[in-house]
């Protein structure tokens, strides 16, 4: 089973390498990647045209400035017809080495013609790593009902099949709140979700952050002063949201 990683990049050179290390160091053997740039003005390009010339299953595209969620659904498009398996992946986590060999295994027992969608438990840290706690189990059934008032997967961790991406490919939103809960929304209408209590990604919170997350069991470790500070700027993020693009941001 062939998979494809789909990598969504916009001045992320801070901390794009160990990120790009990480998927590079998977344990599953058919693996690709395909980068879409946002234009960014950092270093990003150039490590991305760095690691492409260095490795032959990096390809990388350099596109217009879309914002995250039009260009992670351009990449949708762009994707390979031909592969079984894709998973998004932000810029700056960080993936242990059997995270796709987890994932991939996890919906292996499933027809390859039903619509599948794949999330995990994350493991939040801090800019350096250091660990903060873990996103919170969903507590709702994972369900079309469910996905019409929440988002109870982060992209970061799903795996999603051919027929997923089929589906997609019908109808891409011109308005939507975030790429991962579009999938949710369509993969949970139309297919199965399947969700993983084990986490096989360290997911960076920082100051740059589009979207924070912190949790009760990340407040309640030692290391109180980063949670406090994620807390602040998880909030200012949303304030700075409400104010650019008003109370009525739309989920389609």
């Amino acid at each position: 089973m062939t998979v494809q990683i789909l990598l969504s990049t916009y001045n992320g050179a801070a901390y794009l390498k160990p990120l790009l290390d990480s998927v590079l160091q998977q344990d599953y053997p058919d693996l690709k990647i395909l980068i879409r740039d946002d234009g960014s003005s950092d270093d990003t390009v150039k490590i991305l045209q760095s690691y492409a010339a260095t490795y032959d299953r990096i390809q990388v595209i350099l596109g217009e400035n879309l914002g995250f969620v039009q260009s992670f659904l351009q990449l949708v498009t762009l994707a390979s017809a031909t592969t079984d398996y894709f998973a998004f992946c932000d810029q700056d986590d960080v993936w242990l080495p059997d995270k796709i060999s987890r994932s991939v295994q996890a919906v292996r027992s499933y027809s390859q013609a039903t619509p599948i969608l794949y999330g995990s438990r994350a493991t939040i840290v801090d800019a350096v790593l250091n660990p903060l706690g873990y996103i919170q189990i969903p507590v709702k059934q994972l369900s079309f009902q469910n996905a019409l008032v929440e988002c109870s997967l982060i992209g970061c961790t799903s795996l999603f099949n051919q027929a997923t991406r089929q589906l997609l490919l019908r109808q891409l939103p011109q308005f939507a709140y975030s790429h991962d809960w579009w999938v949710y929304l369509v993969a949970a209408a139309f297919g199965e979700v399947v969700y993983d209590r084990e986490s096989r990604i360290l997911y960076r919170q920082h100051d740059k952050n589009l979207f924070g997350a912190i949790t009760m069991e990340a407040e309640q470790t030692q290391n109180l002063t980063s949670a406090f500070a994620l807390r602040i700027n998880q909030w200012r993020r949303r304030i700075d949201r409400f104010i650019t693009e008003g109370p009525q941001r739309r989920v389609v």
